[in-house]
Formats: structure tokens, sequence, C-alpha cells
């Protein structure tokens, strides 16, 4: 026996050894290939091409392109790059080899301010070897950016650094305010929100970006002198492309930005092209809301936009902050030990440094939106002013959920100044309020499931939750982030009529056009300027570089792009052409459908398309809930009661009992047919009343 154990123990012994083994040779062989790899490329870099020659009545697309490191957006540019000389257009890509001071790969790695030395060096070879490969991979043809580049080039821009103002908000060249542009990458990266004091490690960062902005302004000036250049793509609005996009416009050359739309986190199947600044479209599509608000959206887009609500409330995606929701019976009022007696609001607050950033960008590019009258100075005084409120109250409770992101999280490893002002500032107890700071880990969400009125400051979470029939009201209304105040969600424009909203909003009853109106508003909002490359991109979260095959949907690029097209009316008039005499009971029908699927999900955690034809509603909530407690219930149909609101669900012989005003509000609009039919039995079990 004693022979055998030795002879197990020199076996696992030996075995582990060779997988070791394995793996050391593995790791050798790929550092070798690695290293062969990067002596051609120094070989290929060591001679600098010459800049192609191409007659003046050439029309060529130039594709500006410095982030061949980052899979997701060089595929994407690399796909319009492809998809626009397969319609017989001249496409140059632009490729780059330590020609900028910082770049969207830096950003990316969070190396602007800590490591940026070494990043710099280890990630040019990394980022030119992938552009190079990618140039091939899509049979598109490349222009060295080293070709444009000039000492002269060089002095301009060092003296210009040398000579910037203390305030760097202030710096300009060209008659250009390149330190206003440079602010969203700035802030993204140190969370900084009084610009104007940025000192140290802070200025030394900010002035990396307004080199690098400068340099492809200068640069792209060069490109257009040379080459006849007749429009310009980038991939998100990056300090370093605005410098590319501003030298084209000073030249009347049209200019267009890609990104992926916002929904599902980032769904990369969805190409948004833009022509400005998108708060600008932002505005247009509120101009354009009151016609997009009166058109039926098909199930399938419904669907869609649910699938949306099922992966932010999973908690998935760097574009999401909050912890994931709990499917546990998470109850506020237990956990915060609050009354039951008192209606709970759930304030949500924002990233300050954001919104300054977004501002001053707009300001540097010379765009001026028309700005509206603010009930309160800022945010700190929006919750003084709340809390107050509500310490005054007889039958009120608050909870105010700090911006996850303000706190170190797991995309950023610093503190918001704005943060420490609101700890500074609310550092002791106040009657019925209750703060959630950045460490704490209650989900967002799961405040929202125990909420009877959601307050925001211009959160996007609003929309969220008035997708869920959660009342909604807006604390800020700012041009830079819009949203059809007066619709779905409420705002206003004095303090007064501020507190007279949130208690009319209390008693607001369960809508499902609320509903609907938010579902068609994240439509135009969130997928409006979108172009839908499924047939290319297998799913939403498919960050590698797809095979390339030529889309469908190639000539509506080619319309945005060479023509000139805009988007919002090309998916306006496909959305009309949808349309049918029953488009309007397919909407409500369809929306039902995701109630009852949003119920099982939030219940369960399980994600059940199917959950329509299986779930029904119970009748006389305390009698049937004690029967049904006991029993297992088929694995086919499921069944679901409300009692006040409190709500008990059975399924696959579970029974989940949550404490939950959002589901109660779901069940209204899922079962309202029912209810209507039964209105004088079941609706006072179903609305909430305070004692």
């Amino acid at each position: 026996m004693q022979s055998r154990h030795v002879c197990i123990l020199f076996s696992s012994l030996i075995s582990r050894q060779f997988c070791r083994l394995r793996k050391n040779i593995s790791n050798s062989a790929k550092k070798a290939i690695w290293s062969l790899r990067m002596l051609r490329l120094k070989k290929n870099l060591a001679t600098i091409p010459e800049l192609p020659v191409y007659s003046n009545h050439s029309d060529i697309t130039f594709v500006f392109a410095p982030e061949a490191a980052i899979p997701s957006s060089s595929a994407g540019m690399a796909m319009i790059a492809r998809t626009l000389q397969d319609q017989g257009h001249k496409v140059l890509v632009s490729r780059c080899f330590k020609s900028f001071a910082t770049c969207p790969v830096i950003l990316s790695r969070r190396k602007l301010v800590d490591g940026y030395g070494q990043a710099h060096s280890t990630l040019c070879p990394v980022c030119v070897d992938a552009s190079i490969t990618r140039s091939k991979a899509y049979g598109i043809e490349s222009l060295d950016l080293r070709s444009l580049h000039t000492t002269k080039i060089d002095q301009v821009i060092q003296k210009a650094i040398q000579d910037a103002p203390d305030n760097l908000l202030e710096f300009e060249f060209d008659s250009i305010a390149f330190g206003k542009i440079c602010t969203v990458d700035l802030v993204l990266a140190t969370k900084v929100s009084e610009l104007e004091y940025a000192k140290g490690s802070i200025r030394v960062a900010w002035l990396r970006l307004i080199e690098g902005s400068l340099q492809s302004y200068l640069l792209m000036q060069e490109l257009l002198r040379r080459l006849p250049i007749k429009r310009v793509i980038y991939f998100n609005n990056y300090a370093l492309n605005l410098g590319v996009s501003l030298a084209s416009r000073k030249h009347n050359i049209p200019v267009y930005g890609v990104t992926f739309a916002y929904h599902r986190n980032v769904d990369f199947r969805r190409y948004v092209i833009f022509s400005s600044a998108y708060a600008v479209h932002a505005n247009e599509m509120l101009r354009a809301w009151p016609e997009w608000s009166q058109i039926p959206l098909g199930k399938n887009r419904v669907g869609e936009i649910a699938d949306d609500i099922v992966t932010r409330f999973g908690g998935g995606g760097s574009h999401v902050y909050s912890a994931a929701k709990s499917h546990d019976g998470f109850d506020a009022y237990a956990k915060f030990d609050l009354n039951k007696n008192r209606k709970l609001i759930v304030a949500y607050t924002s990233s300050l440094d954001e919104l300054v950033a977004g501002k001053a960008v707009l300001e540097g590019q010379g765009i001026e939106l028309r700005q509206f009258h603010q009930p309160f100075r800022d945010q700190i005084e929006w919750l003084q002013e709340l809390t107050t409120y509500v310490a005054q109250s007889t039958d009120l409770q608050l909870v105010i959920r700090i911006h996850p992101r303000e706190g170190a999280n797991h995309r950023d490893t610093v503190e918001s100044e704005h943060l420490k002002k609101m700890q500074s500032t609310f550092n002791s107890k106040i009657p019925h309020c209750h703060f959630v700071w950045p460490d704490d880990c209650t989900s967002s969400y799961d405040l929202a499931e125990c909420a009877d009125l959601a307050l925001t400051s211009w959160s996007s979470i609003g929309v969220e939750l008035a997708r869920l029939a959660i009342p909604v009201l807006a604390a800020f209304n700012f041009p830079e982030i819009v949203y059809p105040y007066g619709s779905f969600m409420q705002c206003a424009d004095s303090k007064p009529g501020y507190f007279f909203l949130l208690e009319e909003l209390l008693q607001q009853p369960v809508s499902i056009e609320t509903v609907q109106q938010a579902y068609r508003w994240y439509n135009l909002y969130n997928l409006s300027l979108s172009i839908d490359l499924s047939d290319v991109v297998p799913t939403s979260d498919c960050t590698e570089p797809p095979r390339y095959k030529l889309s469908s949907k190639a000539n509506v690029i080619e319309d945005a792009i060479i023509n000139g097209k805009n988007i919002l009316a090309v998916n306006m008039a496909v959305l009309k052409s949808q349309q049918h005499k029953e488009s309007a009971i397919e909407e409500l029908h369809a929306l039902q459908h995701q109630c009852r699927r949003l119920i099982h999900f939030f219940c369960t955690g399980e994600d059940d398309q199917q959950a329509e034809s299986k779930l029904k509603l119970l009748r006389e909530p305390e009698k049937i809930s004690n029967n049904y407690a006991s029993q297992t219930t088929s694995k086919i149909e499921r069944k679901i009661v409300a009692n006040g609101v409190y709500i008990d669900y059975f399924s696959n012989g579970q029974t989940y009992r949550r404490f939950s005003p959002m589901l109660v509000r779901l069940i209204q609009i899922a079962f309202a047919n029912d209810l209507q039919n039964n209105q004088d039995d079941d609706k006072a079990t179903l609305i909430r009343t305070v004692a």
C-alpha cells in the first residue's frame, strides 16, 4: 500500500514537472517568435516610405486610425475602409509609429499619468505591428504618417508647449482652444473637475494630450496640402482625433466619426456614424422626438431594448459601473433600517468631471448650445435642499446613491475631487436620509427595485428605470445631455417646481404609455444613428476582428460617408416602412411580453425569452401564496401574485418572495388586460398605500 502511494506521488510530481516544462517551452517559443517578429518590424520601419502621388482630381477618403492595438475599434475602422473600397472608392488608412505624444491606446491602458514612459515605448511596436497585420488581412492601403513629419512641425509644437499658460483651459493655437478639447481625455484618466487649478502630474498629462492633438492637427494640415483628401473618418472623439477633425474642417473637408452603439454595454454590431459632436446630434434627436414618439416599435426592436436592460442589470460590461442586481430578495428597508410607513425616494448622482469636460470640449470646437435655467446651482446644493426637505417631511425617506465612478473601481484607481467635496459636506447624520458611497457594493439596481420614486441629477440611469415603470425626476436640464422632459421623465426650472413634481410623481399611477415612451426614446437616442452590421459581426460582444465580408448594409455606409446622407432620416424611413395597421397592438403586446420576461429575470437571474407564454397571474394574494408555498409548480407554467408591495413568484419548484414595488409595477403592465377585467378585486392589492 505504501509503495503504491509513493508511486502515485512520484507520478504526480513527474506530471507537474512535465506540465511546467511544456509551459516554459511554449513561453520561450512565443518569446522567440515575437523577437523575430520585432526584428522584421524594426527592419521594415527603418525606411520611411515616400508619400504616394495622386492627381488633383482624385477622390480619396482618409481613415485616421491610431488605435490599431485596440482590436474592436481598429477592426471597426478596417471594416469601414474595406467596405468603401469595395464600393469603388479610394481609401487610405493611417499608420503611425511614435508619431504622437499620446494616443487612444495609451489612454485605454490607463497610462496617461502613471507608467507613461514605459507604455509609450512598449505599446508603439505592438500597435504598428497590429496595424500592418490588419491592413494585410483586410486588403487596405496604408499611409505612413512619418512621411508627413517635418522638423518645423516639431519646433512649432515645442514652442507652443513651452509658452503654455498657467491655466491650460486658456491654451490656444491657431485660434483654437486646444486646452479645452483635451479635457475629456484628461478627466477620464484623472477625475479632476477643477481644471483651472491643475498642477503637477495632472498638468504634465494635460500637456501630453495637447501636444498629441497639436501633432495630429499639423500633420493633417500637411496631408491636406499634399494629397487630394475629400473626406476624413476617425473613431471616437479623442483629443488626438479632434486635432485631425479641426484641421479638416478648417479646409472645409467633411469629417465623420465612427463609434459603436451604447447598447447592451457596447454593441459591436452597430456602427454609429456622426458628423458633428454627439451633443449636436442629441439635440437634433430632441427636435425630432415629437415625430419619433408617435411611431410604434416592432416586436424585435422592443426585444432588443429589453436585452439592454438584462445586460445592464446583470452588471456586464466596461460601461456599467453598478454592481449587478441581486436575485436573492434584496430589501433596502432591512439593510438601511428604513421605516416602512414612509415612502422611499432613491437619488442618483452623476460624475461632475465628465460634465465639466464635455462642456469645455464643445466650447473648444466653437459649438454653442442653448442653456436652460437650473433649479439648483450644483449637485451639492441639490442634495442639501433634498435632504432638508426629506428630513422635515412626515412621510418620506431618502437613500442617495453616489455614482460608483466617483470612487476607485474596476476601471479607475483614483477618486474624484467631487467625491471628496461631497464627503466633506455630508459628514454627519441627517434624519431619514442615508448615503451609499462608492465603496459600498450595493447595486444601484437593487435600490431602484425598492424605490417609490427615482431622482437623478443627469444620469442615464433615469432612462433605464423609466423603462421599468419607475417614476423619474431629474434635477438638471443640460443641453449637453438631453432627455425629452415632460414625457417619461420630468424636470423643473425652479426649486418650488422641482418639489411640486416630486410630490406629484409619488402619487403617479403606473402607465404603460410611460414605459412605451421610454422604449421609443431609447430607440431614438441609442440606436437611430447606427447601422446594423450583424450579418458581418456575429454577436454584440464580439471584440475580436471578424473575417471580412461585404455587408448587406454597405450601401448605407456609402450613402452616409460618401454622399453625406443623414442616418437619422434613413432609419426613420425604415421605421415608417415597417408600420402596418396592427403596429400599435404589436408594440403593446411586445412590451407586455418583455415585462413578463424581466419579471422572471429579476426573480431568478435567468433570462428566458419564453417567459411570456408560461407566466400566469394569481388572484387572492394571501390565500393563494400560502397554498402555493408548499407545492411544487410545473416546470412549464409559472405563477406570480402581488400582495401590496410584496410579490410571490413560483417557478420550477421554487418560490421567490420579494419586497419589490418595481415588480408590482411590471405586473400591472404585463397583466394590464387581466387587471382591467377585474379592476375592483385586484387593483387595491397592486397599488401601494402608506399608513
